[in-house]
């Protein structure tokens, strides 16, 4: 009896969540959701090897460009749109979009490498749409725009990330303009 009233919790005990089981090598586990999202990575390293004080560089975390990346594959599959210049609309404006936001860090290279993939994406919807179209002719109908032979059709280019103008924060310390009237002009 005593072993009995030992098992049974109390009232208004909680229960603790049952267990589950590891699902061992080789499975797939979900991701932990416990971190926040972070939209840039900071990194510390100094600015010339020789040097030895350090300082802090904000990059796109791997998380948003994969994010970007994500959002251009979903657009440039096959059957989503049916013109290139329908397709260059939506793309510019993601592109444009996801840049603006990071141009105030240490994006130039992350916007190289966005612009590779964007490309080669396009390209590769062309190819698929256009059966059998070798690259000679690819690049006379539709690799058109320079530089960098950008797809192109009527007045719609690919955006170029590259080219936006990255501007980094400064510290300005009391540089800064104060958002109200000074005192002195208010007595005046």
């Amino acid at each position: 009896m005593q072993a009995a009233a030992r098992h049974q919790p109390h009232e208004g005990a909680e229960r603790a969540p049952p267990r589950t089981p590891n699902p061992g090598p080789g499975r797939a586990q979900k991701p932990r959701q416990d971190k926040p999202f972070r939209a840039t990575q900071p990194l510390s390293h100094p600015r010339k090897p020789e040097e030895n004080q350090k300082y802090v560089y904000t990059y796109p975390s791997k998380k948003a460009l994969l994010s970007i990346m994500g959002k251009v594959r979903a657009l440039t599959n096959r059957s989503r749109f049916t013109t290139l210049s329908d397709l260059l609309r939506q793309l510019n404006w993601t592109l444009r979009g996801w840049c603006n936001y990071f141009r105030h860090g240490v994006s130039a290279r992350t916007f190289r490498y966005l612009d590779l993939f964007a490309w080669r994406r396009v390209t590769r919807w062309l190819r698929k749409r256009h059966q059998g179209i070798n690259w000679k002719t690819l690049y006379r109908r539709f690799l058109t725009a320079r530089p960098g032979n950008r797809p192109a059709e009527g007045n719609v280019v690919l955006f170029l990330c590259q080219q936006l103008e990255v501007t980094r924060y400064r510290w300005r310390a009391t540089n800064i303009p104060a958002p109200w009237p000074s005192v002195e002009a208010v007595t005046a």
